[in-house]
Protein backbone atom coordinates (compact mmCIF):
# COMPACT_ATOMS: atom_id res chain seq x y z
CA UNK A 1 0.00 0.00 0.00
CA UNK A 2 1.01 3.33 -0.86
CA UNK A 3 0.24 6.90 0.25
CA UNK A 4 0.98 10.09 -2.12
CA UNK A 5 1.60 12.83 -0.54
CA UNK A 6 0.78 16.79 -1.43
CA UNK A 7 2.94 19.64 -0.13
CA UNK A 8 1.01 23.04 -0.07
CA UNK A 9 2.35 26.02 0.42
CA UNK A 10 5.80 27.38 1.79
CA UNK A 11 4.50 25.98 5.36
CA UNK A 12 2.93 22.69 3.70
CA UNK A 13 7.01 22.34 1.87
CA UNK A 14 8.57 23.27 5.29
CA UNK A 15 6.62 20.53 7.49
CA UNK A 16 6.63 18.26 4.04
CA UNK A 17 11.02 18.07 4.13
CA UNK A 18 10.80 17.24 8.11
CA UNK A 19 8.46 14.69 7.85
CA UNK A 20 9.69 12.86 4.98
CA UNK A 21 12.92 12.84 6.58
CA UNK A 22 11.63 11.64 9.86
CA UNK A 23 9.24 8.93 7.95
CA UNK A 24 12.92 8.17 5.93
CA UNK A 25 15.13 8.00 9.26
CA UNK A 26 12.74 5.75 10.99
CA UNK A 27 12.07 3.23 7.96
CA UNK A 28 15.61 2.71 8.08
CA UNK A 29 14.66 -0.28 10.49
CA UNK A 30 11.49 -1.63 8.27
CA UNK A 31 12.19 -3.67 5.20
CA UNK A 32 11.86 -2.64 1.52
CA UNK A 33 8.24 -3.38 1.20
CA UNK A 34 7.20 -1.18 4.57
CA UNK A 35 9.12 1.34 2.71
CA UNK A 36 7.64 1.21 -0.35
CA UNK A 37 4.51 3.31 1.19
CA UNK A 38 6.38 6.71 1.25
CA UNK A 39 9.43 6.18 -1.10
CA UNK A 40 9.94 4.61 -4.67
CA UNK A 41 12.94 3.61 -5.79
CA UNK A 42 15.20 5.50 -8.26
CA UNK A 43 15.94 4.44 -11.67
CA UNK A 44 19.62 4.71 -11.31
CA UNK A 45 20.98 2.08 -8.38
CA UNK A 46 22.99 4.07 -5.49
CA UNK A 47 21.03 7.34 -5.95
CA UNK A 48 18.63 8.11 -3.02
CA UNK A 49 14.60 6.72 -2.55
CA UNK A 50 12.61 9.48 -4.27
CA UNK A 51 9.48 10.69 -1.99
CA UNK A 52 5.74 10.10 -3.00
CA UNK A 53 5.12 13.65 -3.19
CA UNK A 54 3.77 16.34 -5.87
CA UNK A 55 5.11 19.74 -4.70
CA UNK A 56 3.47 22.98 -5.15
CA UNK A 57 6.12 25.74 -4.83
CA UNK A 58 10.39 25.19 -5.28
CA UNK A 59 11.63 23.23 -2.78
CA UNK A 60 14.43 25.47 -0.52
CA UNK A 61 16.58 22.40 0.26
CA UNK A 62 18.63 20.01 -2.04
CA UNK A 63 19.00 16.50 -0.73
CA UNK A 64 21.67 15.65 -3.30
CA UNK A 65 23.72 12.60 -1.72
CA UNK A 66 20.82 12.43 1.23
CA UNK A 67 19.15 9.33 1.97
CA UNK A 68 16.16 10.75 -0.21
CA UNK A 69 15.05 13.37 -2.69
CA UNK A 70 12.45 14.49 -4.45
CA UNK A 71 11.52 13.97 -8.09
CA UNK A 72 11.93 16.96 -9.80
CA UNK A 73 9.26 16.30 -11.82
CA UNK A 74 6.79 16.50 -9.19
CA UNK A 75 7.80 20.12 -8.13
CA UNK A 76 5.02 22.24 -9.74
CA UNK A 77 6.55 26.11 -8.93
CA UNK A 78 4.19 29.42 -9.14
CA UNK A 79 5.57 32.83 -9.92
CA UNK A 80 3.85 34.42 -6.71
CA UNK A 81 2.40 33.89 -3.79
CA UNK A 82 -1.79 34.41 -2.51
CA UNK A 83 -1.17 37.32 -0.83
CA UNK A 84 -2.67 35.94 2.25
CA UNK A 85 -5.84 35.84 0.30
CA UNK A 86 -8.17 31.84 0.54
CA UNK A 87 -9.83 33.59 -2.88
CA UNK A 88 -7.31 34.19 -4.46
CA UNK A 89 -5.43 30.73 -3.40
CA UNK A 90 -8.63 29.42 -4.90
CA UNK A 91 -9.93 30.75 -7.75
CA UNK A 92 -6.55 32.07 -9.29
CA UNK A 93 -3.82 29.53 -8.53
CA UNK A 94 -5.94 26.50 -7.92
CA UNK A 95 -7.62 27.18 -11.42
CA UNK A 96 -4.14 27.79 -13.24
CA UNK A 97 -2.80 24.97 -11.61
CA UNK A 98 -5.64 22.68 -11.59
CA UNK A 99 -4.86 20.53 -15.21
CA UNK A 100 -1.07 20.42 -14.45
CA UNK A 101 -1.40 19.37 -10.83
CA UNK A 102 -3.56 16.56 -12.26
CA UNK A 103 -1.22 15.24 -14.20
CA UNK A 104 1.57 15.31 -11.91
CA UNK A 105 -0.27 13.58 -9.38
CA UNK A 106 -2.00 11.08 -12.15
CA UNK A 107 1.59 10.06 -12.48
CA UNK A 108 2.95 9.53 -9.57
CA UNK A 109 -0.17 7.60 -8.50
CA UNK A 110 0.88 5.59 -11.08
CA UNK A 111 3.90 4.44 -9.66
CA UNK A 112 2.50 2.83 -6.92
CA UNK A 113 1.53 -0.47 -7.15
CA UNK A 114 -0.67 -0.26 -4.25
CA UNK A 115 -2.24 2.84 -3.92
CA UNK A 116 -4.27 3.84 -1.54
CA UNK A 117 -4.81 7.33 -0.63
CA UNK A 118 -3.45 10.92 -0.46
CA UNK A 119 -1.94 12.90 2.21
CA UNK A 120 -2.16 16.91 2.06
CA UNK A 121 0.05 19.04 4.37
CA UNK A 122 -0.56 22.47 3.85
CA UNK A 123 -1.24 25.64 6.59
CA UNK A 124 -4.56 27.27 7.58
CA UNK A 125 -3.19 31.15 7.92
CA UNK A 126 -1.98 32.53 4.40
CA UNK A 127 -4.06 32.55 1.03
CA UNK A 128 -1.90 29.59 -1.35
CA UNK A 129 -1.93 26.55 1.43
CA UNK A 130 -5.24 27.34 2.69
CA UNK A 131 -6.76 28.53 -0.74
CA UNK A 132 -5.15 27.01 -3.26
CA UNK A 133 -4.56 23.42 -0.60
CA UNK A 134 -8.60 23.65 -0.73
CA UNK A 135 -9.09 23.91 -4.54
CA UNK A 136 -6.58 20.94 -4.71
CA UNK A 137 -8.72 18.78 -2.06
CA UNK A 138 -11.73 19.21 -3.76
CA UNK A 139 -9.87 18.41 -7.30
CA UNK A 140 -8.37 15.10 -5.43
CA UNK A 141 -11.97 14.77 -4.43
CA UNK A 142 -13.45 14.75 -7.32
CA UNK A 143 -11.12 13.12 -9.65
CA UNK A 144 -10.04 10.11 -7.18
CA UNK A 145 -13.31 10.08 -5.64
CA UNK A 146 -12.75 5.82 -4.40
CA UNK A 147 -9.26 6.92 -2.67
CA UNK A 148 -8.99 8.58 0.97
CA UNK A 149 -7.97 12.12 1.30
CA UNK A 150 -5.88 12.99 4.68
CA UNK A 151 -5.73 16.94 5.14
CA UNK A 152 -3.14 17.62 7.46
CA UNK A 153 -3.84 21.23 8.70
CA UNK A 154 -1.29 23.49 10.70
CA UNK A 155 -3.24 25.80 13.07
CA UNK A 156 -1.94 29.41 13.17
CA UNK A 157 -1.11 30.95 16.31
CA UNK A 158 -3.58 32.32 18.39
CA UNK A 159 -2.11 35.46 18.56
CA UNK A 160 -2.01 35.46 15.55
CA UNK A 161 0.35 35.35 12.30
CA UNK A 162 -1.45 37.17 9.68
CA UNK A 163 -4.76 39.49 9.90
CA UNK A 164 -7.36 37.62 8.02
CA UNK A 165 -6.17 34.17 8.97
CA UNK A 166 -9.33 33.71 10.77
CA UNK A 167 -11.17 34.11 7.25
CA UNK A 168 -8.65 31.71 5.40
CA UNK A 169 -8.76 28.90 8.68
CA UNK A 170 -13.07 29.60 8.37
CA UNK A 171 -12.99 29.24 4.66
CA UNK A 172 -10.74 25.98 4.68
CA UNK A 173 -12.08 23.81 7.22
CA UNK A 174 -15.52 24.89 5.78
CA UNK A 175 -14.26 23.33 2.21
CA UNK A 176 -12.38 20.49 3.91
CA UNK A 177 -15.52 19.39 5.90
CA UNK A 178 -16.84 18.36 2.63
CA UNK A 179 -13.90 17.18 0.48
CA UNK A 180 -11.81 15.35 3.14
CA UNK A 181 -12.00 11.97 4.49
CA UNK A 182 -10.37 13.11 7.60
CA UNK A 183 -8.01 16.16 9.02
CA UNK A 184 -6.09 15.96 11.29
CA UNK A 185 -5.22 19.26 13.10
CA UNK A 186 -2.10 20.19 14.37
CA UNK A 187 -1.79 23.42 16.18
CA UNK A 188 1.78 25.87 16.00
CA UNK A 189 0.66 26.92 19.97
CA UNK A 190 1.18 23.24 20.43
CA UNK A 191 4.61 22.56 18.91
CA UNK A 192 5.60 26.02 20.64
CA UNK A 193 4.83 24.65 24.41
CA UNK A 194 6.36 21.59 23.50
CA UNK A 195 10.05 22.95 22.31
CA UNK A 196 10.17 25.47 25.21
CA UNK A 197 8.60 23.19 28.37
CA UNK A 198 9.61 19.73 27.53
CA UNK A 199 12.47 19.74 24.94
CA UNK A 200 14.07 23.01 26.94
CA UNK A 201 14.69 25.33 23.32
CA UNK A 202 13.33 28.53 24.77
CA UNK A 203 12.86 30.50 21.24
CA UNK A 204 12.25 27.25 18.83
CA UNK A 205 13.14 28.05 15.18
CA UNK A 206 9.97 27.24 12.66
CA UNK A 207 12.53 23.92 11.86
CA UNK A 208 12.30 22.94 15.40
CA UNK A 209 8.53 23.26 15.32
CA UNK A 210 8.19 21.40 12.29
CA UNK A 211 10.44 18.54 13.32
CA UNK A 212 7.80 18.47 16.55
CA UNK A 213 4.79 18.40 14.43
CA UNK A 214 6.60 15.44 11.96
CA UNK A 215 7.50 13.67 15.04
CA UNK A 216 3.49 13.36 15.31
CA UNK A 217 2.23 12.82 11.98
CA UNK A 218 4.84 10.02 11.47
CA UNK A 219 4.38 8.45 14.82
CA UNK A 220 0.85 7.64 13.76
CA UNK A 221 1.41 6.31 9.90
CA UNK A 222 4.56 4.38 10.06
CA UNK A 223 3.94 1.11 9.64
CA UNK A 224 2.30 -0.69 12.23
CA UNK A 225 0.09 -3.72 13.13
CA UNK A 226 -2.94 -4.58 15.22
CA UNK A 227 -1.61 -5.43 18.57
CA UNK A 228 -1.22 -9.27 19.09
CA UNK A 229 -1.48 -9.68 16.07
CA UNK A 230 1.31 -11.62 13.26
CA UNK A 231 2.30 -10.50 10.21
CA UNK A 232 3.78 -7.95 8.05
CA UNK A 233 3.20 -3.93 9.79
CA UNK A 234 1.54 -1.30 7.02
CA UNK A 235 0.49 1.88 6.60
CA UNK A 236 -2.69 1.90 8.89
CA UNK A 237 -4.28 5.14 6.46
CA UNK A 238 -7.41 3.33 6.24
CA UNK A 239 -8.18 1.92 9.73
CA UNK A 240 -8.03 5.47 10.65
CA UNK A 241 -10.70 6.72 8.44
CA UNK A 242 -12.52 3.52 8.90
CA UNK A 243 -12.47 3.57 12.50
CA UNK A 244 -12.32 7.31 13.40
CA UNK A 245 -13.77 9.16 10.93
CA UNK A 246 -16.75 6.75 10.38
CA UNK A 247 -19.37 9.74 10.56
CA UNK A 248 -19.57 12.62 7.98
CA UNK A 249 -20.38 14.89 10.78
CA UNK A 250 -17.48 14.11 12.87
CA UNK A 251 -13.60 13.87 10.94
CA UNK A 252 -11.28 15.63 13.10
CA UNK A 253 -8.41 14.59 14.84
CA UNK A 254 -5.44 15.22 16.35
CA UNK A 255 -2.73 13.54 18.37
CA UNK A 256 -1.49 13.16 21.60
CA UNK A 257 2.67 11.96 21.59
CA UNK A 258 4.27 10.40 25.00
CA UNK A 259 7.07 10.49 26.24
CA UNK A 260 8.86 13.91 24.59
CA UNK A 261 12.35 15.52 26.49
CA UNK A 262 15.18 17.15 25.55
CA UNK A 263 18.24 15.19 24.81
CA UNK A 264 19.59 15.56 27.85
CA UNK A 265 16.90 14.50 30.07
CA UNK A 266 16.71 11.22 27.35
CA UNK A 267 19.73 10.06 28.33
CA UNK A 268 18.88 9.69 31.75
CA UNK A 269 15.78 8.56 31.68
CA UNK A 270 13.75 4.79 31.13
CA UNK A 271 10.28 4.38 30.45
CA UNK A 272 7.33 1.54 31.64
CA UNK A 273 4.17 0.97 29.62
CA UNK A 274 2.31 1.25 32.87
CA UNK A 275 3.39 5.10 33.46
CA UNK A 276 3.55 5.94 29.59
CA UNK A 277 -0.16 4.52 29.59
CA UNK A 278 -1.02 6.24 32.47
CA UNK A 279 -0.04 9.89 31.68
CA UNK A 280 -1.35 9.87 28.34
CA UNK A 281 -4.87 8.43 29.09
CA UNK A 282 -4.84 12.02 31.69
CA UNK A 283 -3.33 13.96 28.38
CA UNK A 284 -6.60 12.60 26.85
CA UNK A 285 -9.31 13.07 29.28
CA UNK A 286 -8.32 16.26 30.59
CA UNK A 287 -7.29 17.54 27.44
CA UNK A 288 -3.97 18.12 27.70
CA UNK A 289 -0.82 18.09 24.79
CA UNK A 290 1.92 17.65 27.27
CA UNK A 291 2.34 15.14 29.95
CA UNK A 292 3.68 18.02 32.55
CA UNK A 293 1.61 20.28 34.58
CA UNK A 294 -1.64 17.25 33.98
CA UNK A 295 -4.92 18.64 36.17
CA UNK A 296 -5.12 14.89 38.03
CA UNK A 297 -8.60 16.44 39.65
CA UNK A 298 -9.84 15.84 35.75
CA UNK A 299 -11.26 11.84 36.20
CA UNK A 300 -13.51 9.40 35.01
CA UNK A 301 -15.04 9.21 38.26
CA UNK A 302 -15.73 13.04 38.61
CA UNK A 303 -18.96 14.78 39.07
CA UNK A 304 -18.27 17.21 36.74
CA UNK A 305 -19.23 15.12 33.50
CA UNK A 306 -18.71 18.35 31.29
CA UNK A 307 -14.66 18.65 32.13
CA UNK A 308 -14.01 15.46 30.40
CA UNK A 309 -12.74 15.17 26.88
CA UNK A 310 -15.06 12.88 25.46
CA UNK A 311 -14.11 10.86 22.57
CA UNK A 312 -15.82 9.41 19.32
CA UNK A 313 -13.11 6.61 19.17
CA UNK A 314 -9.57 6.94 19.30
CA UNK A 315 -6.49 4.45 17.99
CA UNK A 316 -3.61 3.86 20.34
CA UNK A 317 -0.06 3.42 18.47
CA UNK A 318 2.79 1.49 20.60
CA UNK A 319 6.05 1.84 19.34
CA UNK A 320 8.83 -0.91 21.27
CA UNK A 321 9.57 -3.86 22.66
CA UNK A 322 6.65 -5.60 24.64
CA UNK A 323 4.05 -3.91 23.35
CA UNK A 324 1.99 -6.84 24.15
CA UNK A 325 2.37 -6.06 28.59
CA UNK A 326 1.18 -2.54 27.93
CA UNK A 327 -2.10 -2.13 29.77
CA UNK A 328 -4.62 -0.53 27.79
CA UNK A 329 -7.60 -1.60 29.60
CA UNK A 330 -8.39 1.85 30.55
CA UNK A 331 -8.29 3.04 27.57
CA UNK A 332 -11.41 1.21 27.38
CA UNK A 333 -13.63 3.16 29.79
CA UNK A 334 -17.20 3.40 27.63
CA UNK A 335 -17.50 6.86 30.09
CA UNK A 336 -14.82 8.15 27.95
CA UNK A 337 -16.84 7.94 24.62
CA UNK A 338 -19.71 8.98 22.75
CA UNK A 339 -22.87 6.07 23.42
CA UNK A 340 -23.41 5.82 19.61
CA UNK A 341 -20.22 4.76 18.35
CA UNK A 342 -19.47 1.08 18.25
CA UNK A 343 -15.80 1.39 17.07
CA UNK A 344 -14.45 3.45 19.89
CA UNK A 345 -10.81 1.75 20.27
CA UNK A 346 -8.15 -0.03 18.66
CA UNK A 347 -4.90 -0.70 19.30
CA UNK A 348 -1.63 -1.03 16.87
CA UNK A 349 1.98 -1.61 17.77
CA UNK A 350 5.62 -2.28 16.09
CA UNK A 351 8.33 -3.95 17.79
CA UNK A 352 10.66 -1.01 16.32
CA UNK A 353 11.55 1.71 18.75
CA UNK A 354 10.90 5.31 17.68
CA UNK A 355 12.53 8.39 17.76
CA UNK A 356 15.21 7.58 20.05
CA UNK A 357 12.83 6.52 22.81
CA UNK A 358 12.80 2.83 23.73
CA UNK A 359 8.59 3.10 24.36
CA UNK A 360 6.89 5.61 22.90
CA UNK A 361 2.92 6.04 22.69
CA UNK A 362 0.63 8.20 20.02
CA UNK A 363 -2.94 8.28 20.66
CA UNK A 364 -4.79 9.45 17.41
CA UNK A 365 -7.67 11.16 18.61
CA UNK A 366 -11.72 12.24 17.43
CA UNK A 367 -12.70 13.71 20.23
CA UNK A 368 -14.09 17.35 21.64
CA UNK A 369 -10.09 18.62 22.02
CA UNK A 370 -11.27 20.48 18.66
CA UNK A 371 -13.70 22.04 20.06
CA UNK A 372 -11.70 25.05 21.93
CA UNK A 373 -9.38 26.14 18.88
CA UNK A 374 -12.38 25.99 16.72
CA UNK A 375 -15.08 28.28 18.76
CA UNK A 376 -12.06 30.67 19.09
CA UNK A 377 -11.33 30.70 15.13
CA UNK A 378 -15.31 31.43 14.53
CA UNK A 379 -15.69 34.33 17.04
CA UNK A 380 -12.66 36.18 15.87
CA UNK A 381 -13.83 35.51 11.85
CA UNK A 382 -17.46 36.92 13.28
CA UNK A 383 -16.16 39.99 14.83
CA UNK A 384 -13.63 40.47 11.30
CA UNK A 385 -17.02 40.06 9.45
CA UNK A 386 -19.34 41.93 11.45
CA UNK A 387 -17.22 44.56 10.89
CA UNK A 388 -17.21 44.20 7.32
CA UNK A 389 -12.73 43.78 7.20
CA UNK A 390 -11.28 43.25 4.16
CA UNK A 391 -14.49 41.57 2.83
CA UNK A 392 -13.31 43.46 -0.65
CA UNK A 393 -10.23 41.66 -0.92
CA UNK A 394 -12.21 38.37 -0.78
CA UNK A 395 -14.87 39.66 -2.96
CA UNK A 396 -12.73 40.45 -5.71
CA UNK A 397 -11.98 37.09 -6.60
CA UNK A 398 -15.45 35.42 -6.24
CA UNK A 399 -16.24 34.90 -2.77
CA UNK A 400 -18.97 37.10 -1.55
CA UNK A 401 -21.22 37.44 2.02
CA UNK A 402 -23.53 34.52 0.72
CA UNK A 403 -20.32 32.09 0.55
CA UNK A 404 -19.03 32.92 4.05
CA UNK A 405 -22.75 32.74 5.40
CA UNK A 406 -22.42 29.32 4.12
CA UNK A 407 -18.88 28.46 5.92
CA UNK A 408 -19.85 29.81 8.71
CA UNK A 409 -23.13 27.61 9.15
CA UNK A 410 -20.95 24.59 8.23
CA UNK A 411 -18.75 25.66 11.27
CA UNK A 412 -21.27 26.33 13.33
CA UNK A 413 -22.79 22.82 12.76
CA UNK A 414 -19.54 21.13 13.40
CA UNK A 415 -19.25 22.79 17.11
CA UNK A 416 -22.35 21.66 17.68
CA UNK A 417 -21.85 18.40 16.56
CA UNK A 418 -18.93 17.97 19.26
CA UNK A 419 -20.20 19.89 22.07
CA UNK A 420 -23.63 18.05 22.17
CA UNK A 421 -21.87 14.45 22.23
Amino acid sequence: MSVVTLQLGQCGNQLGYALFDKLSTELMQFDALEKDIFFRNAREKHQPAIARAVVMNSIERAEKGGKWQYDVNNQICQQSGSGNNWAYGYTVHGTASAELVLERVRREVEHCDYFKGFHAIQSLAGGTGSGLGSFISDLLHDNFSHSYLLNSVIWPYQSGEVIVQNYNTLLTMACLSESSNGVLILQNDMADQICQKLLSIPKPSFDQMNQVLANHIASVLLPAQPLQRFGRSQCQLPAIFQELCCHPGYRLMDIKLIPQLSTRSRDFSTHQWSGIMKHLLQMQIANSNLDEGLNWDISLETSQRETINKSISNLLFLRGPDTASCPVNNFLDRKMYVNWNSNQFQVFSASKPFNHYDKTASLLSNSQSVVRPLEKMISKAHQMYAAKAYLHQYAAYDVDLEFFNSCFLRLDQIVLNYTTI
